[in-house]
C-alpha cells in the first residue's frame, strides 16, 4: 500500500506500508531457530540501503543497526569471536530520499535501547539477502525482546508458552538443554545474493515511485 507523508520541506513522500505477521514461538522454539541469541545495547542505525533481489523482483529497503553485545547465550556462528563484541542486525524497512517504506510488525530499535535478541544469519540470497557480515531477527520482532526495569526481558508478542517476561538464567537453562550445533540450512549458493543497488539506481528507482504515486 502506497500512501503519503510529508518530509521536513513540506513535500509529499511516498509511504508504502508492508505488514508481515508475527509467528508465536515458544522460547525453545525461538533458540531451536536461532543461530546467536545475545543481550546488547543499540549502539548506532545506519542509513537504509534498497535491496533487488536476484530473481529481478521489487527492491526493497532494509536497515541495519549495531549491537554493543553485553552477553552471548548461544553463537552457531564466528561472528563473535576472538573478543568482538558487536554485531549488525538488519531489519526490513527505512527511508530514503523520495520514499520511506514502513513495515507493520518488524522491530523497531532505538539507540540506547538494550534487548535480548535470537537471531539468525543466511549464507545464500534467500530473504533478500545480500553478502554481509549481519543477521536477522528470529521471527521478524518475536526475537526482539526489549529489557525492562527489572532487568528481565519483555516479551513483544504473545508467545505459546504464556512467557510474557524471561531472565537471563532463564534464557541459559533453554539453551543448555538444546544442540549447539549449527542449524540445518540450506546449501551455499543455492539461490544467488541480492544486490545493493547503488545511489543513482536507487535514486531512479525511488524517482519512478514518487512519480506513480503523484
Amino acid at each position: 500500500m502506497v500512501g503519503d507523508a510529508p518530509d521536513s520541506t513540506g513535500k509529499k513522500v511516498p509511504v508504502v506500508t508492508r505488514s508481515i505477521l508475527m509467528p508465536g514461538y515458544s522460547l525453545e522454539e525461538l533458540a531451536v531457530r536461532s543461530d546467536l541469541i545475545v543481550s546488547g545495547t543499540i549502539a548506532s542505525r545506519a542509513d537504509s540501503v534498497l535491496i533487488e533481489p536476484s530473481d529481478g523482483g521489487e527492491p526493497l529497503f532494509f536497515t541495519d543497526v549495531s549491537v554493543a553485545v553485553d552477553d552471548v547465550f548461544l553463537d552457531r556462528t564466528s561472528l563473535l569471536t576472538a573478543g568482538a563484541d558487536e554485531l549488525v542486525v538488519r531489519t526490513e524497512g527505512g527511508e530514503g530520499e523520495y520514499v520511506e517504506m514502513e513495515v507493520e510488525g518488524a522491530p523497531t530499535f532505538d539507540e540506547g535501547s538494550r534487548y535480548l535478541l535470537f537471531l539468525y544469519r543466511l549464507n545464500d540470497g534467500a530473504y533478500y539477502n545480500a553478502v554481509g557480515d549481519h543477521c536477522y531477527v528470529v521471527g521478524v520482532s518475536t526475537g526482539a525482546w526489549e529489557a525492562a526495569r527489572d532487568g528481565s526481558f519483555a516479551s513483544p508478542c504473545w508467545q505459546s508458552d504464556g512467557r510474557d517476561h524471561v531472565t537471563a538464567a532463564d534464557v541459559r537453562a533453554v539453551v543448555s538443554a538444546i544442540s549447539a550445533e549449527p542449524r540445518s540450512v540450506s546449501p551455499t549458493g543455492s539461490v544467488p545474493f541480492a544486490r545493493v543497488l547503488t545511489g543513482d539506481e536507487r535514486r531512479a528507482y525511488e524517482q519512478g515511485v514518487f512519480a506513480a504515486a503523484n
